[in-house]
């Protein structure tokens, strides 16, 4: 039971490393580029199994190296080479964000700053 988590965890943790490193250098392509990533994996792993026999093509989507784990055991290969990876990715975002000056706020903190902006401007005294 606990390899089968094991076994969908790995890429789980190869798009959040991957994540991380975007999110540093290209905040705007982060999520787009993560979606396409995902969408592809399960593209791939649902009709190019079906449609095409190129093992090349199979090989780009994530979820085409987990192994069927109640019937087979998990490859350690792929979940290492997964894993180190994702580290790395993970890695090198944090070092990008340590070393460069910071950004314009994206995201969350974002749309914080722009609410209580709006909040003082709603709570200004009229000037009439």
């Amino acid at each position: 039971m606990m390899q089968a988590g094991l076994n969908v965890a790995v890429p789980a943790l190869f798009i959040l490393g991957l994540g991380t490193l975007l999110c540093r250098l290209a905040p705007r392509l982060a999520a787009p580029v993560l979606y396409a990533l995902v969408l592809w994996s399960f593209l791939v792993e649902i009709i190019g199994t079906s449609i095409t026999s190129n093992h090349w093509l199979i090989d780009t989507a994530l979820l085409s190296h987990l192994g069927a784990v109640p019937a087979t055991g998990v490859d350690w290969a792929a979940a290492g080479w997964l894993t180190g990876l994702a580290v790395i990715c993970a890695l090198a975002g944090l070092a990008a964000a340590a070393t460069s000056p910071p950004r314009r706020p994206c995201g969350i903190e974002a749309i914080h700053r722009r609410r209580s902006s709006t909040l003082r401007l709603m709570n200004a005294p009229n000037p009439s």
